[in-house]
């Protein structure tokens, strides 16, 4: 990156896996790639900067093709260990995958100094440069996927247009967009909103048809279903192969198959607080099937479900029997009179969900209040430089963990 500044700066799931995307490891280059990311993280999130750093750094001399949120965590690291020659390095290369000043505004980053950010600014246009370079080279490319998701969202306001017909436009976009990320790839810079390499909405309509076609919500005997080849033009197996080619994010490319879990049967584990006995348990939430996720995860190169809550950062931060302020809420519950035995003397429904929402507006505002307090915790053998070895600096990381991975619930007191 330095040659650009002036001075150098430093059940269909099992088939899925064993059949379709079944690959040799010299076909998926970057597996290794993940697998040390993910160990990094996981250093991280045991407050051991220097070890992650040195995981990061050792990765990205192996692999030329680097994501940003991995680059992000490592100049974190970085400062965190008093190398700032080499977070700004870091930094440069993020610059010229897209990212802006504006991406670096956490506490560790708006207390460097000045000269820290000098050199930098003397490279931004330049950097920025190449990345626009980039956004052209690929503006084909954005072109035909907006316009796709143009004539899709027009569809679904056309009264006169059957629900077969919409069907028919997606389809067609689908062969397309199949062809063209089969022949081109996938962008190596975010195009689209929210820093995407794809457009969400564009995906979500294809999932969401084959997935129809698949479970036999349409009747695939009839027209225009019967003609419908969206095994073949299916768009999952592309987006595993850019994963394992370090083009796409492995949570992103689950993201747009699988969506994120959203309700209570969706979550995987049941975070269950006793005001009792002042215990925190994590057990398997019973609806879930943790082996089958795990084997689903790693068709993405992402790490197993345990990896992902030893990374959750409220799990680190908050649900904890060492952290969890016990005392401020049995404190806010006592003044409510939210009890067991309380709660079930009222009789009428209106009664109990009000105190639940008076209950819950309690909870938030202890939790926010002790999150906020954390500034003031200090981290036991800190690796990092004084200032930033508070409990909170694992606030300003970006791990990989998995979304609606658990639900809290709280056992009141039974008094």
């Amino acid at each position: 990156m330095a040659k650009y500044c002036k001075k150098p700066v430093f059940a269909f799931l099992f088939v899925l896996c064993n059949n379709i995307f079944a690959q040799t490891a010299a076909s998926k280059p970057y597996a290794a790639y993940y697998e040390a990311v993910n160990r990094a993280e996981l250093a991280i999130a045991e407050f051991k900067w220097k070890q992650a750093l040195c995981i990061f750094d050792s990765v990205f001399a192996v692999f030329p093709k680097h994501h940003n949120r991995d680059l992000y965590n490592a100049s974190l690291c970085a400062l965190l260990c008093n190398k700032h020659q080499r977070a700004q390095t870091l930094i440069i290369e993020q610059i010229a995958k897209g990212a802006t000043i504006d991406d670096f505004t956490s506490d560790v980053f708006k207390q460097q100094s000045v000269l820290f950010w000098q050199p930098i600014e003397h490279c931004y246009d330049s950097l920025r440069n190449v990345f626009e370079a980039e956004v052209k080279r690929w503006k084909w490319f954005k072109t035909e996927l907006e316009s796709m998701d143009e004539k899709e969202q027009q569809a679904v306001g056309d009264e006169s247009l059957s629900l077969s017909g919409y069907h028919l436009l997606i389809y067609a976009n689908t062969k397309r967009l199949y062809r063209i990320i089969d022949s081109a790839g996938i962008p190596p810079i975010a195009l689209f909103e929210k820093k995407q390499m794809l457009p969400v909405a564009v995906l979500k309509r294809h999932f969401k048809l084959r997935d129809q076609l698949r479970n036999g919500a349409l009747d695939r005997s009839s027209m225009p279903y019967s003609d419908m080849d969206m095994e073949r033009y299916d768009l999952e197996p592309l987006l595993i192969r850019a994963v394992f080619y370090g083009d796409l994010l492995p949570d992103w490319a689950y993201g747009y198959v699988h969506g994120i879990r959203d309700d209570l049967h969706n979550s995987l584990y049941d975070v269950k607080i006793d005001m009792n006995t002042r215990t925190i348990r994590i057990v398997e939430n019973k609806y879930a099937d943790i082996a089958k996720e795990n084997a689903k995860l790693a068709c993405y190169g992402l790490p197993p479900l345990s990896d992902a809550m030893k990374k959750d950062v409220e799990m680190l931060l908050y649900y904890n029997e060492d952290n969890y302020p016990f005392d401020a809420h049995i404190e806010a519950d006592m003044e409510l009179g939210y009890t067991t035995n309380n709660y079930n003397t009222l009789q009428d429904f209106k009664s109990k969900k009000e105190l639940l929402e008076k209950r819950m507006e309690k909870y938030f505002s202890v939790k926010s209040n002790y999150l906020a307090s954390l500034s003031k915790h200090r981290l036991p053998n800190s690796e990092s430089i004084p200032i930033f070895n508070s409990l909170l600096v694992l606030k300003d990381f970006k791990l990989t963990t998995s979304p609606g991975l658990y639900i809290v619930s709280e056992i009141p007191l039974n008094q």
